[in-house]
């Protein structure tokens, strides 16, 4: 049975006019990868190689200026509404999208209503979250009382509760400590095996890459 492709990029272009110039930067020159369904993939590179860029256009949150590309199906220039509505993006920050003035239940109760999950379903899905990613023992704290590796599992938790098909995760482990990072690599394998979810992962670090990835992309 053929393994689906549910990411078809094809020469990404994307580029920026230099103020004052009629010169253009490129963040992106002719970029093609394709992704199967249930993969966990790897996109390498270092500081200013267009991973985050990329993800943003792959995710519907930014168009590219030239080349094609399909997410699961959709059309990236004409669907990239549709697009935004089945896929999830961990920004590096766990802290970006977290409201420190509500506790850990209560953003996850918030972003429940912001991705229109009907009422019957959210403390149902939210119970689960919280136990999936082990952060049960905190669901009264302020985000800020609680380690970073804990706010990033918050905001992994976030981007799970509407389960879409397909999760970016942008250097999930960057700002972690040690044994923070572990934990995140172990739940991505576990979000992966447990929930089918197809798992694009940007980092700088090869041992990561090797550890969690089926296959990567170096971006030079």
């Amino acid at each position: 049975m053929a393994i689906e492709t549910v990411i078809d990029m094809q020469n990404i272009v994307k580029s920026y006019k230099i103020k004052k110039s009629k010169e253009r930067f490129f963040a992106l020159d002719g970029v093609s990868l394709s992704i199967r369904q249930g993969e966990i993939f790897g996109l390498l590179g270092s500081n200013g190689a267009g991973k985050t860029t990329f993800i943003k256009i792959m995710a519907g949150l930014l168009e590219a200026n030239g080349g094609t590309g399909t997410m699961l199906g959709y059309d990236i220039y004409k669907e990239h509404k549709t697009i935004r509505g089945k896929v999830s993006l961990v920004a590096p920050t766990a802290d970006i999208g977290t409201d420190n003035n509500l506790t850990v239940r209560q953003n996850l109760e918030f972003w429940a209503v912001v991705y229109n999950l009907e009422k019957s379903q959210r403390e149902n899905r939210i119970n689960e979250m919280l136990d999936f990613l082990d952060l049960r023992q905190y669901e009264s704290h302020w985000p800020m009382s609680i380690s970073a590796g804990n706010r990033q599992k918050l905001a992994i938790a976030r981007s799970l509760l509407v389960k879409n098909p397909i999760l970016f995760l942008d250097e999930p482990t960057v700002k972690l400590d040690a044994k923070g990072a572990e934990a995140v690599r172990e739940l991505v394998k576990k979000i992966n095996s447990e929930f089918g979810t197809t798992v694009i992962l940007t980092t700088h670090y090869i041992f990561e890459a090797e550890e969690l990835c089926e296959r990567v992309a170096i971006m030079h």
